[in-house]
């Protein structure tokens, strides 16, 4: 075989809307897997290259991800020539790995395909392998594309090391469960990989960030502050994909083996980690137990996490302030009670509101996630989440349109009734993209005419929120975690929105 080789790769999604647009981040996904081959496959060398980061950093507001953005990402996937494309091509030729591994959401499947062409091109021997939320949701659809070998589906730590050993010649693909493959002209469907029990033997994914990451020193400290401190969401959203990919019975880390992680992202310089768990804690007593923690473990450390409105209670949220908490995302969705009961949010708008209260009484910093465009929505409903969006207590709120994606009770539903079609092309529609309209029970003028404004208002209020926050202690935060470049750049854009918007 030839050298033991394997880059794995983020595929480029906003840096097509704006070449120098950025995630600014070390994703997950392939820190866990690059982790997991360097500790139990210490002969091979990782590589991991986010191709969808950009030392610059452009931000993105709504208005332009709704317009000209999208037209240049709609663009940047017909033309495989371009800059981004052109980095990817050369990072695979100066690696030269024997395997790529491709990590793709249903939004950026199509990058995905261009990426193993891309390899493919490189070297036509290349195993191609991509995994992720898409194919899980997916499934066979995914090897349509004849560029990709292999697609894992469900969690792949311990698929990725399998296949590594195929790949040696130690292993018969069959053996393998969690993938779906080519053989003898058909697709081979191998059963699905039991969940990891044990998420305390996983490698943190930040001890591969020096040695793995390509172009590790060009990073903002705030690449590296993600972790999970649980695996699951015990929820039943039906425009969520989640429980599929990681199931309903939520498992959890060892409190010692998360606070373990957080000092090692420590060790880096980071002071403020991310949990980015579905749903974080799940139960208040981990919740209580996790806190304590980190007072006693983590001194200095400041953390964020996304949670359910129904966690949210007084003596949660203070205890968790008094552990460091700065800053809680909570999913909201809609502004409607009959929106929410449908789409089995499992909670009330009067709910939302009271939870937010909560957060903003104990001095944190507050997102709030809204969608609108559900299938049932009405011009009353999609009013009452525009009202909601414009007087919730959030410090910034973060917006999307509907997007039925693969293997949920909505995508299902929305077939079955005739509102997405056997040929509709799921990876052209993301959260911003102009061409979003599911919602029959609104003229699709009337709809689009209203998400428009909306967004323009939204890109003001947020505007004028989030300078409020940088000449504020958060500001401060974001300044050491962003770097002084960033931040000022950040600053500008939005004094510059602020006057464009008026």
């Amino acid at each position: 075989m030839k050298d033991k080789r394997i880059l794995l790769i983020e595929p480029p999604f906003f840096r097509l809307y704006h070449p120098e647009a950025s995630l600014n981040r070390f994703p997950l996904s392939v820190g866990y897997l690059g982790a997991t081959i360097r500790s139990r496959k210490p002969d091979w060398e990782v590589g991991i290259f986010n191709a969808d980061f950009s030392p610059q950093d452009a931000p993105l507001d709504y208005k332009y991800l709704a317009g000209p953005g999208y037209d240049r990402f709609v663009q940047s996937l017909k033309e495989p020539g371009s800059r981004v494309w052109k980095e990817i091509e050369n990072t695979i030729s100066e690696f030269r790995p024997s395997v790529v591994g491709i990590t793709c959401k249903s939004q950026n499947y199509l990058s995905a395909c261009i990426v193993a062409k891309i390899a493919k091109s490189v070297d036509k021997d290349i195993l191609v392998v991509v995994g992720g939320a898409h194919p899980s949701l997916a499934g066979a659809d995914v090897l349509k594309e004849p560029a990709i070998d292999i697609a894992a589906v469900g969690e792949g730590e311990e698929t990725i090391i399998e296949v590594l050993e195929s790949v040696e010649g130690r292993l018969p693909l069959s053996s393998i469960r969690g993938i779906l493959y080519r053989e003898g002209g058909r697709v081979a469907a191998n059963p699905r990989r039991e969940l990891i029990r044990d998420l305390d033997a996983l490698a943190f994914p930040v001890s591969a960030a020096r040695t793995c990451l390509i172009d590790y020193d060009k990073y903002p400290l705030e690449a590296f502050k993600y972790m999970f401190a649980v695996r699951g969401c015990p929820y039943a959203c039906t425009f969520c994909g989640s429980r599929y990919i990681w199931g309903r019975n939520v498992r959890f880390r060892s409190v010692g083996n998360i606070v373990a992680e957080m000092r090692e992202i420590q060790k880096i310089g980071v002071n403020y980690v991310h949990f980015d768990d579905d749903t974080f804690g799940v139960k208040k007593s981990f919740i209580q137990e996790l806190c304590t923690a980190i007072k006693g473990g983590c001194t200095g450390l400041n953390w964020s996490c996304e949670t359910h409105v129904r966690l949210v209670d007084d003596e949660t949220v203070a205890m968790m302030k008094s552990a460091g908490c700065r800053s809680i995302l909570l999913g909201v969705e809609s502004g409607n009670n009959e929106m929410l009961a449908r789409i089995g949010k499992n909670i009330t708008i009067e709910d939302a509101f009271s939870a937010a209260r909560i957060v903003k009484r104990h001095g944190i910093y507050l997102y709030a996630f809204f969608i609108v465009g559900f299938p049932h929505e009405t011009e009353a409903s999609l009013q009452d989440t525009i009202f909601a969006i414009k007087s919730l207590p959030a410090d910034v709120v973060v917006y999307s349109i509907f997007t039925p994606y693969f293997g949920t009770e909505l995508f299902d539903w929305c077939r079955q009734q005739g509102i997405v079609s056997e040929d509709f092309n799921a990876f052209l529609h993301n959260h911003q993209s102009p061409d979003n309209y599911f919602c029959p029970q609104i003229a699709e003028d009337v709809f689009k005419s209203r998400v428009r404004e909306l967004e323009k208002a939204l890109d003001r209020i947020n505007s004028r929120r989030k300078l409020r926050m940088y000449f504020s202690r958060e500001g401060l935060r974001k300044l050491k975690e962003r770097g002084t470049r960033r931040t000022l750049s950040r600053v500008v854009h939005l004094c510059r929105n602020m006057m464009h918007l008026r």
